[in-house]
């Protein structure tokens, strides 16, 4: 019994060190048909077709490949590799996850094209045949904590701790664009790592240095970005597409996996930037500096959403707050971002700005302390239920030295100057020595009725903002997908228009909010004289400024003299002065959508006291044109354009033309 039992053994011994002895001897075969079935799916799942001249087996787990070639469907050729040597293991590939232990790869090109009528990556991009016939059952989709999950293991699963790459060149031509992208060496060695890249955009060659740490025990990275002999890095393609410069000294990341889990995935670590430089006449007509800007953050990815968590913490020169930001796809689209910022010193946040940014404000100093509150919700699948909320409120603050600009001399006579296209056209005082400067009880109350009541109808109750205002533009310009309603009040037209230039960016709009704060909520400037400023120096024709030109040119009067329906009229054209022709039919009389707008304006100034019942039950949307304005008439029957305020939100920052 003992004696069949040994024999059986040695027969299983046997059998099993023959097939193992076997599986040796066919190892290159064995491994190349996997190897197929597995590159078969990738093909058929990115478009794409792989091959390559020889494989061979070095070892029991030694993978080397040569002349490998990568073509999309279709176009030209977009990677090829001299040679790929790897040690993986057998059994993860069996199971069909590649799980690698070293990795050299020599000679690697990648090779972006882009003709004007294909582009050799885009096939990578849509779905192959069996992916579409996957995307019309009824699998779920993995959520993002899962595809998080996924990412990180793929990266560290693929790139081992023993890892080489030399001669690397990627590359991106088209008609009108060529750039690349160079290494001579990239190597991993004792979880350290560090490369010298070279850079070359049309005329211009940029060298820099790559280094920093990767390991996969914690599953981090920590990776540096800074050029050599004290120059900036300038980010490529961004000058050439978008007309933009954006350079920095030095790109710190740092990010670590803190929970890896299916139903929760969490990452942590850090971004740094040093004297980082953004010019776009978009955002601002100077180069802006960052001089020091950071955030330890955590991401959270959860089964329906994107968070970066609240415990955040972004350092902005003298600044530091926590910001939460939600992004949200199931059942429904939502974007949540709130920051809560607790006392602060004041003089933290104006020394804070960045050079270039505010010319206004350059050079102030404040005392006392601030506190800030933001949140805005909007469900992108329901918009009109958007939330927000914003308040800076202050604490025994005081301005203890105005900037550039000391913001009180708009309560004293001053010199109103008036651009158009950059270009100065017309300069006059705003103060009793202009003939044509008139007080706010000499004006005309339907006028200043009906003014207010167009444009900023609580603008003697609010604070410079008027949330809702600013809501409902919101609304409408995510509805449109372009910036076509503003929120601006009258205290923001009236900074826009004396403080700040008439080029339109997105640091003059952040400027006229902080201008607007300073004078609004410390009282600068009454309300009285910012109205009567406003009615004094607004635009209201072609060349014409200020309430009284605006009514000689209109109707041959004063505008203490004005009726109803003659302010009324005056009001309507405020958002587009040099287009009031719009507002005309070719035989003079007002076009009919001025009907409802009289209906809704009339009854405003009616309710509060500024018509009578008897002017109120007279009027209607007629006037006459008695002053020069009616020389304008010939060119009433020219073609109408529909205005315009911004162009397409998604365009904003393409290239000037």
């Amino acid at each position: 019994m003992k004696k069949t039992f040994y024999i059986i053994l040695a027969v299983l011994l046997l059998a099993i060190f023959s097939a193992a002895t076997y599986a040796y001897l066919q190892r290159d075969s064995i491994i190349a048909s996997i190897l197929s079935e597995k590159l078969s799916e990738f093909e058929n799942r990115r478009n794409v077709k792989v091959s390559y001249k020889s494989l061979n087996m070095q070892g029991l787990n030694g993978i080397c490949l040569s002349d490998i070639a990568v073509v999309p469907a279709g176009c030209d050729t977009l990677s090829t590799v001299g040679s790929v040597c790897s040690e993986i293991s057998l059994w993860e590939l069996v199971k069909g996850r590649i799980k690698v232990s070293k990795l050299h790869i020599d000679s690697l090109s990648v090779r972006l094209t882009d003709n004007g009528k294909q582009r050799n990556f885009e096939p990578l991009f849509k779905k192959g045949v069996n992916e579409s016939a996957k995307s019309n059952d009824n699998t779920p989709k993995k959520s993002y904590s899962e595809r998080f999950s996924n990412m990180l293991s793929t990266i560290f699963r693929l790139v081992p701790e023993d890892f080489a790459a030399t001669n690397i060149r990627i590359s991106a031509q088209s008609p009108t664009y060529n750039a690349s992208l160079m290494t001579p060496e990239l190597k991993i060695d004792n979880n350290k790592f560090t490369t010298d890249l070279i850079f070359s955009e049309d005329s211009t060659l940029q060298k820099f240095t790559l280094d920093g740490t990767f390991r996969h025990t914690d599953k981090s990275l920590h990776c540096k970005i800074f050029a050599s002999k004290n120059n900036k890095v300038a980010l490529p393609y961004i000058k050439y597409k978008y007309d933009m410069t954006v350079a920095f000294d030095t790109v710190q990341l740092d990010f670590s996996a803190l929970a890896d889990k299916t139903e929760w995935t969490q990452i942590g670590g850090n971004l740094a930037v040093k004297n980082l430089c953004v010019e776009h006449w978009r955002i601002s007509e100077k180069e802006l500096l960052f001089e020091d800007m950071s955030i330890d953050y955590i991401l959270n990815a959860r089964n329906d959403c994107i968070e970066l968590d609240s415990s955040s913490v972004v350092h902005f020169n003298k600044l530091t707050f926590s910001p939460y930001i939600r992004v949200k796809t199931k059942p429904e689209t939502e974007l949540t971002i709130s920051v809560s910022k607790d006392k602060f010193p004041a003089d933290d946040l104006f020394s804070s700005i960045p050079s270039g940014m505010f010319s206004n404000l350059e050079g102030i100093k404040t005392s006392g302390s601030l506190d800030y509150k933001f949140y805005l919700n909007v469900n992108f699948d329901n918009v009109d239920s958007l939330k927000l909320y914003s308040c800076l409120n202050k604490h025994d603050f005081k301005i203890e030295q105005f900037g550039a600009t000391d913001f009180r001399m708009m309560q004293q006579p001053f010199t109103y100057n008036a651009y158009e296209k950059g270009e100065l056209v017309r300069s006059f005082v705003v103060g009793e020595e202009n003939p044509n400067f008139r007080k706010l009880d000499d004006i005309a109350p339907c006028l200043r009725g009906a003014v207010m009541f167009s444009e900023d109808g609580h603008f003697f109750h609010h604070k410079g903002f008027l949330e809702s205002a600013i809501r409902e533009s919101m609304i409408r310009n995510i509805k449109e997908k372009r910036f076509a309603r503003g929120g601006s009040t009258i205290s923001m037209q009236l900074v826009k228009n004396v403080f700040l230039s008439r080029n339109k960016t997105m640091m003059r709009k952040l400027e006229e909010m902080m201008i607007v704060w300073l004078i609004e909520n410390n009282r600068l400037v009454t309300k009285e004289r910012m109205y009567e400023t406003y009615l004094n120096i607004i635009e209201w024709g072609p060349n014409i400024y200020g309430a009284e030109e605006a009514a000689k040119f209109y109707f041959d009067k004063s505008c203490d003299d004005l009726s109803p329906a003659e302010a009324i009229f005056m009001a309507s054209i405020i958002p587009r002065p040099k287009k009031f022709k719009w507002s005309f039919n070719e035989d003079g009389t007002l076009k009919e959508y001025h009907t409802n707008y009289y209906e809704v304006v009339g009854g405003r100034l009616h309710k509060h006291g500024y018509i009578s019942d008897r002017e109120f039950r007279k009027l209607k949307p007629e006037v006459e044109l008695k002053g020069k304005a009616k020389d304008y008439f010939p060119d009433l029957s020219e073609k109408e354009e529909k205005p315009s305020v911004f162009k397409n939100f998604f365009n904003i920052f393409k290239r000037k033309k």
